[in-house]
């Protein structure tokens, strides 16, 4: 099942208190983000069902994304502009901390091959899902 731009906008404006990413994109990018979101999740979390929320969690990571994410998402691991440095993190953060919680840190896989999730206890089940 493929998520839509109206379910998504209904989640964002009774879901989510820092929405502006979302209600601010126009439609063009909210569904690219939704296609990319879906893409990347089904890549991390093969074999697994992915809710829909899940998906707007990570659409909405993906259109607040800085640009020092970006560049590090790159490799850069530092810059300096005018005298001030920043430091980036070579952490992962391709993945959404919301979905993390939703869906658990994938850990790899044992020597059976089965894939491995770290979930918290405390995680709500959430309804409905996209594959």
């Amino acid at each position: 099942m493929a998520v839509d731009i109206a379910t998504a906008d209904k989640y964002f404006s009774e879901q989510v208190l820092h929405n502006d990413a979302w209600v601010n994109a126009d439609n063009d990018s909210k569904q690219r983000a939704l296609n990319n979101a879906v893409n990347m999740l089904s890549r991390q979390y093969k074999n697994r069902e992915i809710p829909d929320e899940a998906v707007f969690e990570q659409a909405i990571w993906l259109l607040k994304i800085s640009e020092a994410r970006k560049q590090a998402e790159q490799g850069v691991v530092s810059y300096s502009i005018d005298g001030i440095s920043v430091s980036l993190s070579q952490i992962d953060r391709s993945i959404s901390p919301n979905v993390i919680q939703i869906l658990g840190r994938r850990v790899g896989r044992s020597v059976s091959g089965r894939l491995g999730y770290i979930v918290s206890n405390n995680v709500r089940k959430p309804s409905g899902g996209v594959r």
